[in-house]
């Protein structure tokens, strides 16, 4: 019987409004770490937000990358659990990878930095989709136990494999 195998990607967007602990400091130390690196292609602090840097230098855009650095260590201390997004019964789901991406900042204004992660999960069976809800399973278990997950505007099907 073939089957249809995903990987997704969840997108969390972290910005000043944020109370939460792992948020704040997400994105304190991001900002920290954007203000050192971004000395190297904005020598003469021409250009005050990262969209300009991008704009005049290219390998600013390096910044996503450098920028991530900082901010592994409380990555990791997730324990591979994607904070906020749980399944239909209030379960976590598990990421395999997480990628830091830097939406904007400002070196003279530390409110306007945004970033984002994206969490994407190990391969999952997609057993089927009944509207904006996903049936999905763990590839690697021998038992049929499935769940329930509600697709939203801040998840993505970021790979699909028939089997």
């Amino acid at each position: 019987m073939p089957q249809t195998i995903i990987k997704l990607t969840y997108r969390q967007v972290i910005d000043n409004t944020t109370q939460d602990t792992f948020e704040k400091n997400i994105l304190h130390y991001s900002y920290e770490e954007f203000l050192i690196k971004s000395q190297v292609y904005n020598p003469e602090r021409k250009w005050k937000t990262f969209t300009e840097l991008k704009a005049s230098d290219g390998r600013a855009n390096s910044l996503h990358y450098k920028s991530g650095f900082a901010v592994a260590g409380f990555i990791d201390s997730l324990k591979n659990i994607i904070p906020q997004l749980r399944n239909n019964l209030g379960k976590p789901l598990a990421f395999e990878v997480y990628n830091f991406e830097l939406i904007e900042s400002d070196i003279t204004d530390k409110t306007m930095h945004t970033v984002a992660v994206h969490y994407t999960t190990s391969r999952l069976i997609l057993h089927c989709i009944a509207g904006e809800f996903l049936v999905l399973g763990k590839e690697d278990e021998t038992t049929r136990e499935t769940f329930t997950l509600r697709l939203g505007d801040d998840m993505a099907i970021v790979f699909l494999e028939d089997k």
